[in-house]
């Protein structure tokens, strides 16, 4: 995966040396997928050296793209200044006064003007229609103001202030702007997720954009947490490498959603006598006997991690009061002095 600002440098380098071919080819594969807004300046530079006459629809489809943009006023102030049809252009002061991009007040004052161009008379009126809609926008961009100041350790704080119509965008921009954030992925997901039933329907639209998601965040950062999370949504364990304890934790979970006789199987599958997955084996009987209750089979799973699972079996037997087991545990094993 390209590194944010490397799409840019890519595509500049292209354009600086005239390569205008490999610069279309780049564009084709690149722009439907990114919000780097220099990189969409670039393409619109791009359109205005070689095809003049396309550079409203390159605007257009930019603004289209990308309305969402906190950094798109200069590209809405340039639209604006080539376009010649009224509506046409309030459409475009339209979008920025609904969104909270930065200079929004100067925004404003510029909407005022052209309506005051038009026709002294009316544009009160029209302003004042306007009035309400943009003020709701300015009072959320003065509260992000402060974040977006430092969006990178605010994240967390943008997406809490951001309107519904707006935060799954937001979202996808900062995971491609910090692909390496595990948290970026993990959170898009939980509110994708949030947003569908309980059901995972795998040709929902939300359901296909947080698999393909968590694909790309595990292919970034290689994160076992996220291989954990993405196995327990889509119950699919193929991902996961049981050799790793926390991975190992999640599988078995996954089996014993299936039931008793999946989760002994995984359990003789991935442990052996004297096994030092002490943590993961510990879960593993824990898991068993809140599933059956049965104290003696639970007991010999235990049985697979000693010596060093000794203290862990004792206190699970403590735990639930099984007075009469951890006598036998504690004649048979040796427990360390802090457990005595």
């Amino acid at each position: 995966m390209i590194d944010f600002d490397d799409k840019y440098r890519k595509a500049e380098s292209y354009f600086r040396h005239g390569d205008y071919k490999n610069l279309e080819l780049y564009f084709a594969k690149t722009l439907t997928k990114t919000s780097n807004i220099k990189l969409w300046e670039l393409y619109l530079n791009y359109i205005r050296t070689v095809n003049k006459d396309s550079l409203a629809s390159a605007y257009a489809y930019t603004i289209q793209k990308i309305w969402f943009h906190y950094d798109i006023y200069q590209i809405l102030v340039d639209y604006i200044a080539i376009l010649e049809d009224v509506e046409k252009i309030r459409e475009v002061y339209n979008v920025g006064l609904s969104n909270p991009i930065h200079n929004l007040g100067l925004f404003f004052k510029n909407y005022e003007q052209f309506e005051m161009s038009l026709n002294k008379i009316t544009a009160k009126s029209i302003i004042n229609e306007k009035l309400p809609s943009y003020q709701n926008t300015f009072k959320l961009y003065q509260r992000l103001v402060p974040y977006l100041t430092n969006e990178f350790d605010s994240i967390d704080k943008i997406i809490e202030l951001e309107t519904d119509e707006r935060k799954q965008k937001i979202m996808e921009y900062f995971i491609e702007k910090y692909s390496y954030r595990e948290d970026l992925y993990f959170n898009y997901a939980e509110y994708l997720l949030s947003k569908c039933d309980d059901e995972i329907d795998e040709e929902n639209e939300s359901i296909i954009a947080v698999k393909n998601s968590l694909s790309q965040g595990i292919s970034v950062t290689n994160s076992v947490f996220l291989k954990c999370y993405y196995a327990f949504v889509f119950k699919d364990a193929s991902i996961l490498d049981l050799k790793n304890e926390s991975a190992l934790i999640c599988y078995l979970n996954i089996l014993s959603q299936k039931g008793e006789v999946e989760l002994c199987q995984g359990i003789e599958e991935n442990f052996t006598e004297n096994d030092n997955k002490i943590n993961a084996l510990d879960y593993a009987a824990k898991l068993y006997y809140s599933l059956t209750y049965n104290k003696n089979k639970t007991l010999e799973i235990y049985k697979k991690g000693v010596p060093m699972i000794n203290d862990k079996m004792i206190e699970f037997y403590l735990s639930i009061y099984d007075l009469q087991t951890s006598r036998k545990i504690f004649e048979k094993y040796e427990i360390s002095r802090e457990s005595k």
